[in-house]
């Protein structure tokens, strides 16, 4: 895993009760040591906790031992907790810890409480409570997971009454909590993926005063310590509305929506959320969405962001028109878009630039300008092809989450990351739908595209380092998932190296593409642009094609240093393809213009590694057609633990079968266990089927190609299904009537894509 990445990626924070012990040898001969006592936590009351200011420790009941840290970490924000405390036997008063948000200002009115609860001990009770002050039988109401049961209570005086039959859920397993207040009257629900949501119980009224306290409580049944694990905190505060048919001179309800998002936006603060009701906002209406200085635009906090979402997702479509950007967030922190559908279109003419669809912009001298945001469950499309646009570009900033977003039509990028840093793409479904070059757009910065008939890059990190891309798929484009040195101005000194590094790609798969995956050095203005550290691993790319300008690869890497390839599985059909002769599986080779020692951070470390892989060709096959070639060789690579089936030349000097040199442990064998469809395709090109020849073959028992049935999570493979009832986790349909209405391409590939790679089981 890299050194630099860590667990937990944006949104919430994360809170750990530890469960700890220690002891010492006993010294043969001698009297044995006494066993050192276990340090106590110091005994709190009420405490705030360092490191995060929005947040204090309070002892609801008993005085309660527990010592409380906070790590800032961008992947790893979290409370660590040792706790000892005993839930009070009687049912009408309270003892337990209570970390509540904002206790010197409580929150006024409607709110709303959401939070992940990722594990916890059977011995704990963990939920999220609202409640009127801190007395031990204050009114309140609390959903809590015990015993794996979910529980909604409530106290509407002096004694705790139970609203909802106990709901089991399975053993140990994630589950979303929100707890939502509107006037007097308190509801539950609970989700499973944090989008789709179940009602616990009816809500509930319980006369609070407007003022109260939220947040988290937990207890356990025992004296013994537990743990539980919570993420994605976030507190909500107040709703405003928003529609194209609004009036902003209203009262910004449900009801009484405001019309423009000038109005709108500077009104928002940290724990607001903007609903955009279904409709199509464009110039003449509402206008596009800016988060920014010049829009007056707030910054959100770490547990209160300031949340723009469709009421209906989807439904909500954001329209630039060709004239400007319909997302735009410009040194701006702690915000979350959620749910939208936002779209541009082509225009030629001196704003052509601003025609990428989602667009989060920093300040290349200070990234923490624009942070923390999440773009989630968002449709982007068509950026202007008479400018280099992309669906969402990202540069400049950091600690940017994209995840089940679908990216549509695009002539250059999907996703560019330039220059940026700590981004993380997750579960995102990304298809150029053979967009194609505008007439007119003559050059690359004018709109030119790499593929005339299809995007140019699916995810492409440009000088960014540090971020993970996991479990998203690309298809119908020049290359699927890059890493490319970056591009700095044409006045900076030549010592200076734009560095693209330490970046993972896991669990992603490019479908029908020209390119694979690529990672790429290169020298521009007479300065070097270097790539090093990165990774790839349970990588999946299916039938490489050629291109107007370039031949099929399915991974190519061009003067790589520190470059691990492990458990990759490359299939290529060369029957039917008419450039066959032009495909290769695998290539990589140094630029003429570039060295990789030239690159290289840790001396002898030039090169790449791949390990437990399967590269292999299938159909007619010439000299010119390779499932595996160094070209013109790097300095070190480490080729070991893989199966090359179906080459004609490796283009070295080594054999596939050498154990002496760069080429160690490696087979050539028709793999087994794949089951043929009409297609062409192989049922189980997405993991290795139990049944393979390729099952247990590598180093150590590991498999020999890439398995990609459970979700990574900020980098790290998690017993989580990705494929959920046999389905890849696409975002929701967008609406027949906004198709209809744009004439836009068809919608809805991600939600085939499944039955396409043949995913479900025999």
């Amino acid at each position: 895993m890299l050194k630099n990445i860590k667990n937990k990626i944006y949104g919430g924070l994360v809170l750990i009760l530890i469960l700890s012990s220690c002891s010492s040898p006993i010294v043969p001969e001698t009297k044995p040591e006494p066993k050192p006592e276990e340090p106590k936590p110091p005994v709190i009351t009420k405490v705030s906790i360092d490191g995060i200011d929005s947040w204090l420790a309070n002892a609801i009941g008993n005085k309660i031992a527990a010592k409380i840290d906070y790590n800032n970490d961008y992947f790893k924000r979290e409370f660590k907790i040792d706790l000892d405390v005993k839930d009070s036997s009687a049912s009408n008063t309270d003892n337990f810890l209570y970390l509540n948000y904002n206790t010197s200002q409580p929150i006024t009115g409607n709110s709303e409480v959401v939070a992940r609860i990722v594990s916890r001990s059977t011995s704990s009770a963990v939920g999220l409570m609202m409640r009127e002050d801190f007395d031990q039988t204050s009114k309140y109401a609390y959903l809590t997971v015990q015993n794996n049961k979910l529980v909604y209570k409530i106290r509407r005086q002096t004694e705790v009454f139970t609203s909802a039959s106990s709901i089991s859920i399975a053993n140990n397993s994630a589950i979303w909590l929100k707890l939502k207040r509107v006037n007097n009257n308190f509801s539950a629900f609970y989700s499973e993926d944090g989008v789709a949501w179940t009602q616990v119980a009816n809500s509930e009224t319980i006369n609070m005063s407007s003022k109260i306290n939220l947040g988290i409580a937990l207890s356990s049944k025992t004296k013994n310590r537990s743990s539980t694990v919570i993420d994605s905190i976030a507190i909500h505060s107040k709703y405003y509305y928003l529609s194209p048919t609004g009036n902003d001179a209203s009262s910004g309800s449900a009801e009484a929506p405001w019309r423009s998002f000038d109005y709108a936006i500077p009104r928002l603060k940290a724990g607001d959320v903007l609903v955009l009701q279904d409709g199509i906002y464009k110039a003449s209406n509402s206008g596009v969405l800016e988060i920014s200085e010049y829009s007056k635009a707030r910054n959100g906090t770490e547990s209160a962001p300031i949340t723009v979402r469709a009421e209906h997702e989807r439904k909500a479509l954001i329209s630039g028109e060709g004239k400007n950007y319909p997302v735009y967030i410009y040194k701006r922190s702690n915000w979350i878009i959620e749910g939208i559908a936002a779209r541009n279109s082509d225009r030629s003419g001196s704003r052509s630039h601003r025609g990428h669809v989602i667009f989060v912009h920093g300040d290349k001298n200070n990234f923490d300008a624009s942070s923390h945001i999440l773009l989630k469950r968002v449709l982007a499309y068509w950026p202007n092809r008479y400018g280099n646009n992309h669906g969402i570009l990202v540069d400049y900033s950091q600690d940017i989450a994209i995840e089940e977003a679908e990216i549509y039509s695009f002539h250059r990028h999907g996703i560019d990351a330039y220059g940026s840093n700590r981004v993380v793409i997750r579960r995102v479904y990304i298809n150029s739908n053979n967009q194609n070059d505008r007439s007119g757009a003559s050059r690359r910065s004018n709109g030119q595209s790499l593929l005339k008939n299809g995007g140019d890059e699916a995810v492409a990190l440009y000088g960014s380092s540090n971020s993970i891309v996991e479990n998203s798929i690309a298809e119908n484009r020049q290359t699927g998932f890059v890493v490319n040195g970056g591009i700095w101005p044409s006045n900076s000194t030549t010592n200076n190296r734009f560095v693209a590094k330490n970046n993972l790609f896991a669990g992603n798969i490019n479908y029908n593409g020209v390119i694979g995956a690529g990672v790429n050095s290169r020298e521009y203005y007479n300065h070097l642009f270097q790539t090093t550290g990165n990774r790839f691993e349970n990588l999946l790319i299916i039938n490489p094609e050629s291109g107007e300008y370039d031949s099929g690869r399915a991974l190519n890497m061009f003067s790589v240093p520190e470059l691990e390839l492990s458990n990759i599985t490359v299939y290529t059909n060369y029957d039917g393809y008419p450039s066959a002769a032009k495909i290769k599986g695998f290539l990589a080779r140094e630029r003429s213009d570039i060295k990789c020692e030239e690159l290289s951070v840790n001396s002898g470390k030039c090169g790449f590694s791949l390990r437990n892989s399967l590269i292999w060709a299938e159909g007619k096959q010439n000299s010119h057609s390779q499932a595996f070639s160094l070209g013109s060789k790097p300095s070190k690579n480490i080729v070991e633990y893989n199966n090359i089936y179906g080459f004609a030349d490796i283009g070295a000097e080594d054999s596939i079968a050498d154990t002496n040199g760069e080429f160690r442990n490696n087979t050539q064998q028709a793999p087994s266990g794949f089951k043929k469809y009409n297609s062409g395709l192989r049922r189980f090109l997405v993991w290795i089927p139990d049944n393979s020849n390729m099952k247990n073959r590598a180093k150590d028992g590991a498999d020999m190609g890439a398995n990609i049935r459970k979700r990574y999570n900020n980098g790290i493979l998690t017993d989580e299904d990705l494929w959920k009832d046999a389905e890849f986790p696409c975002g929701a349909e967008i609406s027949n009537s906004l198709i209809s209405s744009l004439d836009i391409y068809p919608m809805g590939k991600c939600t085939t894509i499944a039955e396409r790679l043949r995913v479900t089981g025999p």
